[in-house]
């Protein structure tokens, strides 16, 4: 049994033993709006990215009933990184995989994809590797849809600030895995297990399961040049704009001095989380995430890059699409990608700014 089924099959049977000890109420389910302080669901997911949302989505296909909690679902749930591309040598497979198991990644792609291509294409299957740019709009869209259909899984818009504990009950799993301790020896001595989570407009929410999957928020730090300060994702250019009162072209000058104006539209690290993750014995690490500048189109000269064009026959992520139609097409405009080399002046300009403890960290 996979971790995740696992936890899953706790968070059922854990909710089925409160009920037959009259520790929680049979209560009708109800729509977020109408949803007391004290609701009750089998399964918890913390973080709306790419994880949160392929965690909900499963736990609710399992019959779990399940609530995913992102502050501003509306702006966040589905939001790509700054480089919206989906798949590639080793992620189109993970793609492949979690399409294999029902999951909607694959399926979305397909949906907003405005450019497929199969790396290594001339090369053996093995190294083979499909990827799509994404229109990140049409993404967003595609994947709200998609978890709003998904019956058993509701969203809820808030901060989880730290986790509820209650005292541990007999469980019928291991307490290792593969021979080794599945949990920090401090946490597994306890006597506690997590029953829920506490947002920070100071609703609870009792789970049997709880899923953390916060990612680059987890304690998260922004480096922008010498600037450093707590944050778990910088604005979209937009918010940046519309805070700094910039217009879409900027200088180098103007976006520095702009990074101050966006800390107010920044989305803010889970920092209360993190700190008692590791007062219980988790040992936290540090993943950094490189973030390309943002080009305004209208300054590029598109005509001295190398175009890129798409597989005149696109391939698609989902098993579900390869196997209805063998010459499926995507229903999205398709576009060229541009590529450019670098220059020596390009080159002595960053080299300078590394020395000068201006690069990443």
């Amino acid at each position: 049994m996979s971790w995740w089924s696992r936890a899953v099959a706790e968070g059922l049977l854990l909710r089925q033993q409160r009920q037959s000890l009259g520790c929680s109420s049979t209560r009708a389910r109800r729509s977020l709006s109408s949803f007391g302080s004290n609701r009750d669901v089998d399964v918890v997911v913390v973080g709306g990215g790419h994880a949160g949302c392929e965690a909900a989505a499963a736990a609710a296909r399992r019959g779990a009933q399940t609530v995913l909690v992102t502050p501003s679902p509306a702006a966040s749930v589905g939001e790509m990184s700054c480089n919206p591309s989906i798949g590639g040598l080793a992620k189109g497979t993970l793609v492949r995989e979690v399409d294999a198991l029902g999951g909607l990644m694959g399926r979305v792609a397909d949906l907003a994809g405005i450019q497929f291509r199969v790396l290594n294409a001339s090369k053996g299957p093995a190294v083979r590797g499909p990827r799509a740019q994404m229109d990140r709009g049409l993404y967003k869209a595609a994947l709200q849809d998609a978890l709003k259909a998904q019956d058993g899984l509701q969203i809820a818009g808030g901060a989880v600030t730290s986790l509820l504990l209650e005292p541990c009950p007999p469980t019928p799993f291991p307490a290792t895995l593969n021979g080794t301790t599945s949990l920090p020896h401090s946490v597994a001595h306890t006597q506690q297990r997590v029953a829920g989570v506490q947002l920070a407009s100071g609703e609870q929410i009792t789970a049997g399961a709880v899923v953390i999957t916060t990612g680059t928020f987890l304690k998260g730090t922004i480096h922008v040049g010498s600037k450093t300060r707590p944050a778990g994702r910088m604005p979209s250019s937009a918010a940046s704009q519309a805070s700094s009162g910039l217009s879409p072209a900027v200088d180098a000058a103007s976006a520095s001095n702009a990074v101050d104006a966006s800390d107010e539209t920044a989305a803010k690290a889970s920092d209360g989380l993190a700190a008692q993750l590791a007062s219980a014995g988790f040992q936290l690490g540090r993943l950094k995430t490189g973030t390309p500048p943002r080009l305004d189109a209208g300054s590029i000269d598109f005509a001295l890059m190398e175009e890129q064009p798409g597989d005149e026959q696109p391939t698609p992520f989902s098993f579900l699409n390869l196997a209805s139609d063998p010459l499926w097409l995507p229903s999205r405009r398709q576009v060229p990608c541009h590529g450019t080399r670098t220059t020596a002046a390009t080159e002595a300009w960053v080299l300078g700014c590394v020395q000068s403890g201006r690069g990443a960290r």
